[in-house]
């Protein structure tokens, strides 16, 4: 147990990668522009100005990527967060492209 002054434990089930990239999603068959703020996995946290309610089904489009589905989790003061629906047998093989990712994405 931590102290008053102790961080709340991360409820995620995996970690958190601060790629910052341009990116698409697909809602209702039309695409709108966001950027990521950070991805695992498990999802990602989008800056956009369109912002879908909870619970809405979208696709996020990532260069280097497939199409991820997912379902809108909550909205943020200039986005929103979004849970990813990947099948298990899938998620190592997109941690490992996320994470080769993300340290592309240092050096540029």
């Amino acid at each position: 147990m931590g102290g008053p002054n102790s961080l709340p434990a991360d409820k995620r089930g995996y970690p958190r990668n601060p790629l910052s990239s341009s990116a698409t999603f697909m809602l209702d068959d039309q695409s709108h522009h966001c950027s990521l703020n950070n991805i695992s996995v498990g999802g990602a946290a989008l800056t956009s100005k369109v912002q879908p309610e909870p619970e809405t089904a979208i696709v996020l489009l990532i260069q280097g990527l497939e199409p991820l589905p997912a379902r809108v989790t909550r909205v943020l003061v200039e986005g929103f967060a979004v849970e990813f629906d990947i099948p298990a047998e899938d998620q190592d093989r997109i941690s490992d492209k996320l994470l080769y990712l993300s340290d592309l994405r240092q050096f540029f």
